[in-house]
């Protein structure tokens, strides 16, 4: 038998979403924060279906969304939200984890596109055998397209007992800063559900003053609700937009 909290983290994943969605349809399909996690020709064994973009269809979707929406900086979104300012029209694009096919494959359609991005890394992914190396981090720190977030230090699910959030949250936080030498404002919770994340890890998140703003998975349309939930911000897996613009 399942433990009574699985069946309580159910039935909130349930509401939360309705609530985004509400909300999201109240408002109209409007803008959106877009999560990747690789970008390479196939999908390897070693990587899930649901986290794998093929680079045609990654460089497909950018040019069909620039038809009818603007690409912007995830501190740009987030200074709207910060104004009181529901964004229209708007995409940003994020990638977690941050794996090597990234620095290879996304960015220099990114670059050659012009489309800001932000990377969430878990710093004790750095250098790690198929993820980005310090020195490929530096340098793309520099790229003015690029926004360097925390994704914590050790990628784990945040809610339960003896997680240490202060040091997933400041620790990660000052290795980059460290690194590339700028501030890092902006953090991704990993797997980004309410399995994952609680109200008590966004209220620790929102009262540390750490960072600007914090990323879920909960898939849903920036609205009206993200103004007063920079904490706890949606964002809609690459798949289902490549499955919605690409017809596929």
């Amino acid at each position: 038998m399942m433990p009574l909290s699985f069946y309580l983290d159910l039935l909130k994943d349930k509401s939360v979403r309705r609530k985004y969605n509400q909300h999201s349809i109240a408002s109209g399909k409007g803008s959106a924060i877009l999560m990747f996690h690789h970008v390479a020709e196939t999908c390897s064994d070693e990587v899930s279906a649901s986290c794998y973009s093929s680079i045609v269809d990654f460089r497909n979707l950018l040019t069909e969304l620039s038809k009818s929406k603007y690409f912007v900086s995830l501190p740009d979104l987030c200074k709207d939200l910060q104004d009181g300012i529901v964004p229209r029209d708007k995409i940003v694009i994020t990638f977690d984890d941050v794996p090597a096919n990234v620095y290879y494959n996304a960015v220099p359609i990114l670059q050659e596109l012009n489309i800001p991005y932000t990377l969430y890394i878990s710093t004790s992914l750095m250098g790690m055998d198929g993820y980005l190396s310090k020195e490929q981090i530096v340098e793309l720190s520099k790229d003015s397209l690029c926004t360097v977030g925390s994704h914590t230090v050790s990628h784990c699910k945040l809610k339960y007992k003896g997680v240490n959030l202060q040091e997933e949250f400041s620790a990660s936080k000052n290795t980059l800063e460290l690194l590339i030498k700028k501030p890092v404002e902006h953090f991704a919770y990993p797997y980004g559900t309410p399995f994952a994340i609680s109200e008590r890890v966004i209220q620790y998140m929102k009262s540390s003053g750490l960072y600007q703003s914090a990323v879920s998975t909960i898939p849903a349309y920036i609205n009206e609700y993200s103004v007063e939930n920079r904490f706890s911000l949606p964002r809609i897996h690459s798949q289902l937009f490549t499955n919605e613009y690409l017809n596929k």
